[in-house]
């Protein structure tokens, strides 16, 4: 008797894993071919948890790609996705999240990623920060239009791009990481909502 209770819960069980496989597929297929959450690529976030870009559906993302050690452009995009940030409704706000990722994944650990989020005052439970392998930084900047070159002593050449994704993962907006371009980036996620 008890080897029947537990081939039936095993078989329960068996069967619950591949229906939510096969939901989570299905919630894939439903995606439009150009959404970003069909990338497959396992990211790491500044608490040390992985994440995949499938993870983030539901909410509008804004997103740009970032190095922590950067004392040009990076900090004017996180400014300005900050600002953004500050202006949005309460409403869009908690339909939004913000997503920088390391263009410099083999120094930007997630320790790195989460003193950068504290000493530039990223609320991390709307912000996250990511990091992955080259391969993933690569297929990610392709997919996003992002331009960026490595160069000496662990520097890199890189678009000033900062991208909305609607909840579907397709790009709503393109505009440049700069504070004069702040409403636009508040407008389209507003429209968005």
């Amino acid at each position: 008797m008890k080897i029947m209770k537990l081939l039936n819960r095993s078989t329960w069980y068996a069967s619950l894993m591949i229906v939510m496989g096969s939901l989570s597929a299905g919630v894939l297929a439903q995606l439009p071919d150009s959404s970003v959450y069909h990338l497959e690529s396992t990211w790491t976030d500044q608490n040390s948890q992985p994440l995949k870009w499938q993870n983030l559906q539901g909410k509008n993302q804004v997103v740009s790609l970032i190095y922590t050690h950067c004392l040009h452009t990076c900090p004017t995009i996180v400014s300005t996705m900050h600002q953004a940030q500050q202006k949005l409704s309460a409403k869009t706000l908690a339909n939004t999240e913000f997503v920088l990722v390391s263009l410099t994944p083999d120094s930007d650990t997630p320790q790195v990623l989460n003193e950068f989020a504290k000493k530039h005052g990223l609320d991390t439970t709307k912000w996250r920060l990511l990091t992955g392998d080259d391969e993933s930084v690569r297929q990610l900047a392709m997919v996003l239009q992002f331009k960026y070159q490595n160069i000496p002593d662990n520097e890199v050449s890189h678009s000033n791009i900062v991208t909305v994704l609607n909840r579907q993962g397709e790009i709503a907006l393109q505009t440049l990481g700069e504070p004069k371009r702040v409403g636009e980036i508040v407008n389209i996620l507003e429209k968005l909502e």
